[in-house]
């Protein structure tokens, strides 16, 4: 018995340690790093956060809408990185988280609604409008005029489009609008002039019925039409950079890693390159069709 005692006495220290060691890996696999705070009632945030989380091989989903109180949720395992998907999630932390540094995806314009932080990076759901004109002009490279209308809350984007267009030899023919009920003068000046009409995301300008009036006219003149959103082309404009969910949610997580990596560094905002949607249909109509290489670079083709 005494021999078996003295026998056990390492054993029992190694089962120990070795219980030890699990229940740490158990508790790390309980609680990574990295929680996501999303409002999955929104598809569009549902694909960014699934990209996130898959990306990061795990993370902790919080629900908006079915936590109490989602921020004191997510705090609970002492997350390394909170990740927010969409604008409401980002605006639940804002004030409320200073110590954790907070990534957010799938969120437009977060300065203009003072969404900002010296915590907060990420990645916009806007892309830069260099980056959309030289993906349309690699598509349609004879387009060499854009006409654009917006409004009050769009001039920077248009001076930013201005530039942009610079680079890449086109002009750019801009009309300010005071409502959505000017679009219709606004377009029959600027007509004539342009061999392509771009409409920037303001919704103060750009609603349902004035898409539906752009489409109409710009069919019957011969007009392409440039969107902002997959659903435009779809419905028949000729061209549409929008967002690019699942690339945003990618971004997003290679942030959060390069944060758990190294955590006294934040790192930039960065942007995704949209994803880039042509209706076939329509580029006959215009005579337009893009060379077969060109397709290669668009991401979505309705016929």
């Amino acid at each position: 018995m005494v021999g078996s005692s003295r026998s056990g006495g390492p054993c029992a220290a190694l089962i120990g340690v070795a219980a030890l060691v699990l229940a740490l890996a158990s508790d790390a696999q309980a609680a990574p790093p990295v929680v996501i705070l999303v409002d999955g009632s929104v598809p569009q945030y549902k694909e960014s956060a699934a990209a996130i989380k898959e990306r990061l091989g795990g993370a902790t989903v919080v629900e908006l809408r079915h936590a109490e109180d989602p921020v004191a949720h997510a705090r609970k395992t002492s997350p390394k990185v909170i990740i927010a998907v969409g604008q409401k999630a980002l605006a639940a932390l804002v004030g409320r988280i200073s110590d954790t540094p907070v990534v957010y995806a799938t969120v437009l314009y977060p300065e203009k609604h003072g969404l900002v932080g010296p915590n907060i990076t990420g990645v916009p759901m806007e892309i830069p409008v260099g980056v959309q004109l030289a993906r349309l002009k690699s598509v349609f490279p004879r387009v060499t005029r854009i006409g654009l209308i917006y409004g009050r809350d769009s001039g920077a984007l248009v001076e930013e489009a201005r530039g942009a267009a610079r680079r890449h030899g086109v002009t750019i023919v801009a009309k300010g609008v005071a409502s959505s009920r000017d679009v219709g003068s606004a377009v029959e000046e600027i007509a004539e002039r342009v061999d392509a009409l771009w409409l920037l995301p303001d919704t103060k300008i750009i609603n349902k019925d004035v898409f539906a009036y752009l489409l109409r006219t710009t069919l019957d003149q011969g007009i392409p039409l440039f969107g902002f959103l997959e659903g435009l082309t779809e419905a028949g404009a000729l061209a549409s950079i929008g967002p690019d969910y699942r690339d945003i949610g990618v971004r997003a997580a290679e942030l959060a890693i390069q944060i758990l990596e190294h955590p006294a560094k934040l790192p930039s905002k960065t942007f995704s390159n949209g994803s880039l949607s042509v209706n076939l249909k329509t580029a006959q109509r215009l005579g337009m069709e893009p060379a077969k290489a060109a397709l290669k670079l668009v991401n979505k083709v309705f016929k």
